[in-house]
């Protein structure tokens, strides 16, 4: 339990102090925040997985647009992740798909495997921690990985097979050729409900290598363009506990308490001097239950008496100022 202490010297004349009570981020008050503990660490708890549907472009010796043999190509995604903090993730996924491209002379096909590692910053939960009933959210997120690819080029206008890369004589999954490539991006959220999430992302990978296309010169390392939607499923998401109902105390010996709605319990007793008739009042909302913020208003007046003494301010666990 925390005690927060707050010295009161009155003057001669009537004083009224209000002390308001917030839990909002980033203003001057003191808050209070009742702790939902929504959020629980450990290996356990705050998991994801989900699936993406998307299309695929090339941007590497021969473009991705431009003839008949053009991207963008369907791809296809699945992932497993966990939050670390309300603020960051990580998150392990696999992406499948094809690329394809020509010039005026050349095309290509690609098939492809990527398995990929990610770590995710939550900008809206960095900058607004306390916002719990947030919809939307924004998030950054850079990643390393391998490529797996089998990759073909050809004449455009007779379809020779001009070269070949990844037909069983590579060092990835069933002889494909494998590269490192890093992913980079940035996703939009919307959250339907404590579970489910849509997702938009759009994304680059940057391939350490010149093969992708079946076209080896000119650029030395291929890029590729992702962009899709997806849903998401969160489970293990821990305890959520309820804060415990809050429990103001002073005498009515010699302070009298205006109070609505809550539970008094008599513990502490005030020793002022004679003839003072101190008043204090606080202002509480009918209902505290479920919810992430709530206003507390402590008026005091010292009937125009001087002296000084400590207010204490008991805070049940799972309660903090701010």
């Amino acid at each position: 339990m925390n005690i927060k202490k707050i010295e009161y010297r009155p003057s001669l004349f009537k004083l009224q102090w209000i002390l308001t009570i917030l839990f909002l981020l980033q203003l001057p008050q003191q808050k209070i925040s009742a702790q939902k503990n929504s959020f629980e660490g450990g290996w356990k708890n705050n998991w994801f997985t989900g699936i993406k549907a998307g299309s695929l472009w090339a941007i590497s010796d021969l473009p991705s647009w431009g003839g008949n043999n053009i991207s963008p190509q369907t791809a296809l995604s699945i992932y497993l992740g966990k939050d670390i903090r309300p603020w960051f993730s990580l998150k392990g996924e696999i992406l499948g798909g094809k690329l394809s491209g020509q010039d005026d002379i050349y095309n290509f096909e690609t098939k492809l495997l990527g398995y990929q590692l990610q770590g995710i910053l939550n900008l809206f939960e960095l900058m607004n921690p306390d916002n719990e009933n947030r919809k939307w959210g924004a998030h950054v997120f850079l990643g390393l990985g391998f490529l797996d690819f089998e990759s073909d080029s050809y004449l455009t206008e007779s379809g020779e097979n001009l070269a070949r890369f990844g037909h069983g004589f590579g060092k990835g999954i069933n002889g494909w050729t494998r590269e490192f490539f890093i992913p980079a991006g940035i996703e939009i959220t919307y959250r339907l409900n404590t579970r489910f999430r849509l997702h938009l992302e759009t994304s680059t990978h940057f391939v350490n290598g010149d093969e992708l296309d079946a076209t080896a010169g000119g650029k030395s390392n291929d890029v590729m363009l992702f962009a899709g939607l997806g849903l998401s499923y969160h489970f293990n998401l821990g305890r959520k506990e309820l804060p415990p109902l809050l429990n103001y105390s002073a005498s009515t010996e010699h302070i009298p308490l205006k109070y609505k709605d809550i539970q008094f319990s008599q513990k502490i007793s005030r020793l002022l001097k004679d003839g003072a008739k101190p008043l204090i009042s606080l202002s509480l909302p009918q209902k505290i239950g479920d919810q992430n913020f709530f206003d507390l208003i402590i008026n005091v007046s010292n009937d125009g008496v001087e002296g000084v003494t400590d207010i204490e301010i008991m805070i049940p666990q799972g309660f903090s100022f701010r």
